[in-house]
Order: C-alpha cells, then structure tokens, then sequence
C-alpha cells in the first residue's frame, strides 16, 4: 500500500516526464500527430545503454522537428507507472493532469542497433497505429559517434515518407551554374532548376560541384508554399587558380583589344591629317597635289627642272595610300572595339573568388556565411 508521500513522488515524476513532451493541444489549435518511441532493441554484441542512448538521440531529433508530439519510451514507462498507481489508490485524475493523454499515439517508431563486419547499424521503423503503410530508414557507422552524427539524416528520411500527402515546393539557386542537387539523396537537376515539389516538413538538400566543397542543409518546406533555398559554393584553390588564370587571360584580351581599338582610331586620324596635308589646297604653290595639279591645269609642265607631272602622281599616290591606310586603321579599329566590349561582356569577373582567398575565407555555416581565416 503506498503511504501519501509514496504517491506524490510519484505525481512529481509523472509531472516531469510530462514536461518532457508537448503537452496536448487545445481545442482550438490543430492537433499534431502523436508519436511514441518505443526502447530500441540492442542485437548480439551490442550493449544497452547504446540502444538507449540511440533511442534518446532519435526522440530528441524527431522533437526539433516541430512536426510531431513526441513521447519517448522513458516518459511512457514514468506515465503508465503513475497511472497504475493512481488506479490501485482510486484516484482518476489526481492533479487535474489526464497523463493518459500523452500516450495517445497515432504512430508508433522503434529501432533495431546491430553490427556486422565492423559497422553498427541502426535500424528505425515509423509504423502508424491505425494502420497504412509505414516507412523505415537504415544507416551505418564505424563507431558510435559517427552513428549519432547519421540520426538526423534518418530521421528525416523517416517521418518524410509519411509527409506525402501534405506538399509544397522548394527552390533551390547556388551561386555556380551547373551544380548539382540533391533532396533526401535523390538527384533532382542541377542549377538553374525550377522549383521542386516534395512533401511538407524538413528535407535534407545538398548541391555540389567539381572543385567545389559539398554544401548542405536541412531544408523545412511549408504546405502549398515555395521556399527558397540558397546555397554559396566554397572552391578550392585549385579551382580558385584556374578560374583567375582563365578570367584574367580574357580580361587582358579584352583590354588589349581596347587598346587596339584606341590605337587604331589614332591611326586613322594621323593617316587623314597627312593625306589633307599632302592633298593641300589651291592657295599652296608647292610640295602639294592640288599646287602641282593647278600649275599643270595651267599648261606648265616643268618648273625649275622639276617634272610638275611627275610630282603630282607622286602626291596623289601618296594621299591615296595615306586614305587607304587610315581607312584600314579605322576598320581595325571598330573590330577591336567589337571584340573588346564582347569579352568584357561575356567575361566572368577575375575577383569572383577573392573572398574565398588564403587569409580571409568565406564559407558556409549553420546560420549563413561565415568568415574565417588567419591574420
């Protein structure tokens, strides 16, 4: 028979087990799902307090889901000793709390820890308790941390299978073109890709690409909603190098152009002021095609021993010559004026990655970019 002191530890141990999960939800707020962890099962080889802890992790990482009401298997065992209790003492509702209420599940999830050939595996069913069909996650260790670090990873999988019907739409950009993307560890495209249609709730979404450090995140995606996702690819310095020496390779050109086209319209205009100089005009008397040309249209052939003839072809070659010359700089010109401002144009930038430098580097991290580096 329990003495009075007996029954309020136990009532204070119900209290705390029910604080450990969500209390239930009022009438007027839509009620989520309920699930119950049940103790892992720890194979051959494999000691309790793993598959307990393992246990622990999984209802810790289904709770920051937000998605669920969670009772693990440590409080269920707490609430049905209580309730015992309060049904051999008569008590129905001591305390006003219903603890009943708490272990209303609507999905059931236990887990399986094995080892094989020098793995442990963990093995998580979610089965719904009024029936359907369930779903299951499998993933594999070398020890037992690196077992911890894959939980989130198969939860998500777990609980995303049962989400199906509730969906929405993730967009996914990256700051390279051409990147791979990855939902749940499926290949759905690489960027730019329209906006993907999953189930609601939290997936996880990686984008890689060669050269590039693999960025991922857990993505929660909200009912008949689109949410954007972005991710900024870290290079390598290798990929960092190659890119600058292929930009900074264009860049020159296109300056080179420039300066050629720049050269090239100084040409033309040198060539035009000599062709207008050795073309004159009719007030010159010599050293001119027009002063030679007036002097022969006056029937002079040969001033001081000098063959007036001669020298005006003489200075009409060379203002033609000059013509031609200026006409093929300025035609060189605009073609290297073209050329110039297409590859500045289609040219990426030299200092894309000067961020990503030894030094100063910018990187992915839990809540954004992150700068690190030594100074």
């Amino acid at each position: 028979m329990l003495t009075a002191a007996a029954l309020a530890m136990l009532l204070a141990a119900g209290s705390e087990a029910s604080a450990a999960v969500p209390e239930p939800p009022s009438a007027a707020a839509t009620p989520l799902p309920g699930i119950g962890v049940m103790d892992f099962a720890a194979e051959a080889g494999i000691s309790a307090d793993l598959a307990a802890a393992l246990s622990t992790v999984v209802t810790q990482e289904v709770e920051r889901l937000e998605l669920f009401r969670v009772t693990s298997a440590q409080a269920t065992r707490v609430i049905l000793g209580v309730e015992r209790q309060r049904a051999l003492l008569g008590c129905e509702n001591c305390g006003n709390t219903n603890l009943t209420d708490l272990t209303t599940y609507d999905y059931v999830l236990t887990g399986r820890v094995s080892k094989a050939g020098g793995q442990l595996t963990l093995f998580l069913n979610l089965v719904p308790v009024t029936g359907g069909k369930g779903s299951n996650s499998t993933v594999s260790a070398p020890n037992d941390s690196k077992l911890m670090q894959e939980v989130p990873q198969a939860v998500l999988k777990l609980v995303g299978k049962q989400l199906q019907g509730k969906q929405g739409k993730v967009l996914v950009t990256s700051s390279e073109v051409g990147a791979s993307v990855k939902i749940d560890d499926t290949l759905v495209g690489t960027t730019p890709l329209p906006a993907q249609t999953v189930a609601g709730g939290p997936h996880l979404v990686s984008v890689s690409k060669d050269g590039f450090t693999v960025s991922r995140k857990e993505v929660k995606v909200l009912v008949d909603q689109v949410v954007d996702a972005h991710f900024t690819l870290v290079p390598s310095p290798d990929t960092i190098a190659a890119y600058e020496g292929r930009t900074g390779r264009t860049r020159l050109l296109a300056w080179v152009g420039l300066g050629v086209a720049v050269a090239g319209v100084g040409g033309f205009a040198v060539s035009q002021l000599l062709a207008d100089s050795a073309y004159g005009s009719v007030n010159d008397k010599t050293g001119s095609f027009l002063a030679y040309q007036t002097a022969l249209s006056k029937g002079l052939q040969v001033d001081m021993g000098v063959d007036l003839r001669a020298k005006a072809l003489e200075y009409r070659a060379y203002v033609q010559t000059a013509e031609a010359v200026g006409l093929a700089c300025l035609g060189l010109a605009g073609l290297a004026a073209i050329t110039s401002v297409v590859l500045f144009i289609i040219g990426e930038p030299p200092d894309k990655y000067e961020a990503f430098h030894a030094g100063l580097m910018l990187s992915p991290g839990t809540s954004g970019l992150a700068f690190s580096g030594t100074f």
